[in-house]
């Protein structure tokens, strides 16, 4: 994918430093470039960047792709983080049309990617640990990452890897930033945003931010599900969604150590009406259902990082605590085909609360005639999670409400050692330990669970010449159980009895990535691989052996393998060296994305590739900038290809997808920007296949918006 505008500085160069690589107008999947000043680095006297504290592990120089936000007004993206992942290689999103809220990183599965929040995991309602894009706002990011190579620095968690947004760094000087938007979609609803963002460095020692953002975004979705005997269910969705959001961030510095606090408040709420009319073959009315849904997200929390230079170690810590609450009331109203009707009220809470404290120290070594870094540290965390779902009066049994108390330890040592200038080792252990306690709420079942990973990890990067660079990295990898299957439940259902598994083993894996990077005068080209293999794949419904009162007895088992390996190839020109004044002001690119996977399936006996996996899938980007470089215009195409395992049971298939957005925007000399953004232009259809012959279309609306922003 094309990102207009980026540009890669090394890990520990200042504003100034030699080795800033520029390509005209564009510069994509360069290292990680953080804009604050680096733990224990001389300070020069012009100087004001804040210090690179409480931003948590950074993609460096990792396999993967790094967004910064001096690009984000120059793509035709929405207001929400979503809008701006999905730009990068190797990423596709979850979701109906419009609805592209979660990350998926090699197009596997939302539960093998995880997305932190300044190196920490934001509590959301998944049962997957996913967190969905679309509650975190643009205005609060300062750079987005891909990692598909863990260090053993990072938490394994996450086999495909993880998408890193690191929030808005605090500016050397005093700025304010105001923003505005409103917009509707093809089907009339409104949307609209407004945010504002003031904050910078007073003092060498001191510097704070805030970020305040005010939205109402969402859309309508039209379903048709057609059967193969011709009767078809029609269904109507509207889901405005309001939001309010805060990000604050102070950072001082003392005798004592460099302190920074950043307090976080998220508050989306979905007020979702649905319409959903059957009808036969010959289109007589054969039952309705309608109803009326409002699920309100919030997450709030703060967290405090602290560093200082002691006795040759450079040491920080950070403490998080962040709570997040979902609450969903959902009122439905059935109708048989003979205008009998019957009602149902359902109420979902869930309560997550996460303590996390990390402590990570570092100090040169050298071996012999080799210079390095040691590096090591300990990481703690406490999540509770409780979910309780009432219906009609009556608590939900089984999975539905349950009380999950999970212990995370961690302890890990690394090293990092440059040879001859031009390549550099990563060696690290990894331990994790992991201990579960879990309650039924519908029955009272406890039960207890425990896990121990050794992990050992290798990344390396060779920079072979001004132009080439080739990193990599090889490792162990988890992947942590869905929480809703850690539940001890136990449920009926003739013959068999399904029951919970607290004890359930994270899916390791043995991970492998590689870049290779060109970096011209005019162009970028990567070049990237990655594969992985899979043991202890969690299956459910699978026969433990045990037989209790007469009933077979099944539960989710540790008892799949599968491999899935891929290349991601990405280019990017830029015509700016032309001497026509039109050609000039083009920059194009695109990237392409190949998959391929196998599954056994242990239940069946049956080998398939990894659900919600395309074989293909790709962006294409144009921009075009006047020779005022005021006026830009750009184009964005995405194409999905056919996917062949969807649903939990791998049996359905999807059609191939694509969508187009549109943006224009002009700069004015007094820091004004207007923009107008089409997304979704096309409104393409989401078509699934199922197994039973049925079919499923699914439509979303396109989405125009008009915005100013003023920067004073």
């Amino acid at each position: 994918m094309i990102l207009p505008g980026f540009h890669a500085t090394a890990e520990e160069a200042g504003p100034d430093a030699a080795g800033v690589f520029a390509l005209d107008t564009i510069l994509v999947n360069g290292t990680s470039a953080a804009h604050c000043l680096p733990r224990g680095a001389a300070r020069a006297e012009a100087d004001t960047r804040p210090e690179c504290l409480g931003r948590g592990v950074g993609r460096a120089d990792l396999p993967g792709a790094t967004l910064d936000a001096s690009q984000f007004d120059r793509l035709p993206t929405g207001a929400r983080a979503n809008a701006l992942i999905k730009r990068l290689p190797t990423i596709t999103t979850g979701g109906g049309p419009g609805e592209d809220k979660d990350a998926r990183i090699m197009g596997l599965d939302k539960e093998y990617t995880r997305t932190l929040v300044d190196g920490y995991q934001l509590p959301d309602g998944g049962e997957k640990r996913e967190f969905n894009l679309d509650r975190f706002p643009v205005a609060m990011i300062d750079q987005v990452e891909v990692v598909r190579t863990k260090t053993a620095d990072m938490e394994t968690d996450g086999i495909a890897g993880k998408v890193i947004l690191h929030s808005k760094d605090i500016p050397e000087t005093l700025t304010r930033t105001l923003s505005v938007r409103g917009g509707q979609t093809s089907d009339g609803i409104g949307n609209f945003g407004i945010s504002g963002h003031i904050g910078g460095m007073f003092t060498a020692d001191f510097g704070a931010q805030a970020v305040i953002n005010i939205a109402r975004d969402g859309a309508s979705k039209t379903k048709v599900k057609t059967s193969p005997s011709g009767a078809v269910e029609r269904t109507l969705e509207e889901k405005p969604q309001p939001a309010r959001e805060f990000l604050g961030d102070v950072m001082w510095r003392s005798e004592i150590g460099t302190f920074r606090f950043k307090p976080v408040y998220l508050d989306q709420t979905e007020e979702k009406t649905k319409d959903l009319q059957k009808l036969t073959a010959d289109g007589a009315f054969n039952g309705s259902e309608t109803g009326a849904e409002d699920k309100t997200k919030q997450t709030r929390g703060a967290t405090l990082s602290w560093g200082e230079q002691i006795g040759g170690f450079d040491i920080e810590a950070r403490a998080g605590y962040m709570r997040g609450d979902e609450d969903k009331t959902a009122a439905t109203t059935t109708t048989t085909a003979a205008g009998a009707g019957t009602g149902k009220l359902e109420t979902e809470d869930k309560a997550d609360v996460n303590r996390t404290l990390e402590v990570d120290a570092k100090t040169p070594i050298h071996l012999g005639a080799v210079a390095g870094e040691l590096k090591f540290g300990l990481a703690l965390r406490d999540k509770s999670r409780d979910k309780t779902k009432v219906s009609n009066g009556a608590v939900a049994t089984g999975k539905e409400s349950y009380a999950l108390d999970e212990s995370y330890r961690a302890a890990y040592v690394m090293g990092k050692f440059d040879l001859g200038g031009t390549v550099t080792l990563k060696p690290g252990l990894r331990f994790e330990a992991v201990t579960l306690e879990g309650t039924s709420i519908g029955s009272g079942l406890r039960a207890e669970g425990k896990a121990r990973d050794l992990l050992p990890s290798l990344a390396a990067s060779w920079q072979i010449n001004d132009r080439w660079t080739l990193s990599g990295g090889l490792g162990r990898s988890v992947n942590r159980p869905k929480f809703d299957l850690l539940a001890p439940f136990e449920t009926t259902s003739g013959s068999t009895l399904t029951v919970g598994n607290p004890d359930l083993d994270p899916q390791p894996a043995n991970t492998y990535d590689l870049d290779l990077t060109f970096k011209g005068d005019h162009a970028e080209l990567v070049f990237g691989l990655w594969h992985r293999n899979i043991k202890g794949v969690i299956e459910e419904g699978t026969a433990t052996g045990e037989i209790r009162d007469g009933k077979t007895v099944v539960s989710a088992q540790n008892v799949g393998d599968g491999t899935t390996s891929g290349v991601s190839l990405t280019q990017r020109i830029s015509l700016a060296h032309l001497e026509s004044p039109v050609l000039r002001g083009f920059t194009l690119g695109a990237n392409e994305n190949w998959a391929s996977s196998k599954l056994h399936v242990a239940v069946t006996g049956a080998t398939r590739k990894f659900k919600e996996q395309p074989n293909f899938w790709g962006d294409v980007f144009v921009e075009w900038t006047d020779p005022s470089e005021r006026l830009i215009l750009m184009a964005a195409y995405n194409y999905t290809g056919k996917l062949p395992a969807v649903g939990d049971s791998g049996t359905d298939w999807r059609e191939s997808e694509d969508t187009l957005d549109l943006k224009v925007s002009y700069d004015f000399d007094n820091g004004t920007e207007l923009y107008l953004l089409g997304e979704n232009v096309l409104e393409g259809a989401r078509v699934t296949h199922a197994a039973n012959g049925d079919v499923t279309r699914e439509t979303g609306p396109s989405l125009v918006t008009l915005g100013v922003t003023r920067r004073f």
